[in-house]
């Protein structure tokens, strides 16, 4: 059943009633294939409500510690080798949305409000190995819980997102750190956890980060970083990829930042610049700004 499950992603179907149609067993090899992944050997598949009342019925310790196992065999295989920062692997930080109701689920839903309509959201904070290719390995969920926006209340949306993520780290990380004691990380995240708050957590952790770096998220920091490289115009490099996007890196080294709690920080910050090429017709190629801080602490 298991197996099952997994096959609705691993084949990229739209939804799990799609099993029944895209993988029907009848004049395939869809059964044989499955036994031999499972190493069972039943006479006929599961149909999609059977897979619905396994996944319901599991309990939850279950499938996240498969999850674990999987990561921690990928790492022993090298499989992830390709995709490391500095010898390190890089931990993937973001929030994402599960379930939209426009009527409450439940006590526990976050509350959305627009001009004409109120949403109710599900969201989850996911830490993901990144691998060759683009490939991302989940190896820890915490769930974003309306508790966390209660203290935000009358905030805009920017606060509330903030302290729900913010807060949901907290839990994520000992999950992060025991699934993975002594494998050396880099955590990556947006702008939202450029912060002292999860500075301090990377230290206490002995990971090392790589977080997006913009204007108005640290006002005084980034207008230190601006002052410094119009005195520092060598700190350049130029270069053009296969496909004729330019790029043009600058770079400020040890710029100071201060928190909200007096903590004193040090980070690098680099800049990319990118230009796409020219498109068919003549029109200009567009271009943006990516930054990002960074710091390899010990470990």
């Amino acid at each position: 059943m298991a197996w099952w499950g997994v096959a609705l992603y691993l084949c990229q179907l739209g939804s799990r009633r799609q099993l029944d149609y895209d993988l029907d067993a009848r004049g395939t090899f869809v059964l044989d294939n499955l036994n031999r992944l499972a190493g069972t050997d039943h006479d006929t598949r599961p149909v999609h409500d059977t897979l619905d009342y396994f996944v319901e019925h599991l309990r939850p310790h279950g499938l996240p510690a498969l999850r674990t196992k999987m990561g921690r065999r990928l790492i022993r295989m090298k499989a992830l080798d390709a995709a490391r920062l500095a010898g390190k692997y890089v931990a993937v930080i973001d929030g994402t949305g599960t379930l939209c109701f426009h009527r409450r689920h439940c006590d526990h839903c976050l509350v959305q409000r627009h001009k004409k309509t109120t949403v109710y959201l599900h969201n989850v904070l996911e830490a993901k190995l990144l691998g060759p290719a683009g490939l991302v390995v989940s190896v820890a969920s915490e769930f974003i819980e309306n508790a966390d926006a209660a203290a935000a209340a009358g905030e805009g949306a920017e606060r509330v997102k903030q302290d729900c993520e913010l807060k949901a780290l907290d839990r994520l990380a000992p999950q992060l750190k025991a699934a993975l004691p002594h494998t050396g990380l880099v955590v990556s995240g947006d702008s939202l956890f450029a912060c002292g708050r999860v500075l301090q957590l990377c230290k206490a952790n002995r990971w090392s980060y790589v977080l997006t770096f913009k204007e108005g998220h640290m006002p005084a920091v980034w207008a230190d970083f601006r002052g410094l490289l119009k005195l520092s115009p060598r700190d350049r490099l130029e270069r053009t990829l296969p496909d004729g996007t330019r790029q043009v890196y600058r770079w400020a080294r040890q710029l100071s930042y201060v928190d909200d709690q007096g903590r004193r920080w040090q980070f690098n910050a680099l800049q990319c610049e990118e230009t796409s090429p020219r498109k068919e017709g003549g029109a200009a190629g567009g271009s943006r700004t990516k930054g990002s801080t960074a710091r390899r602490t010990a470990g």
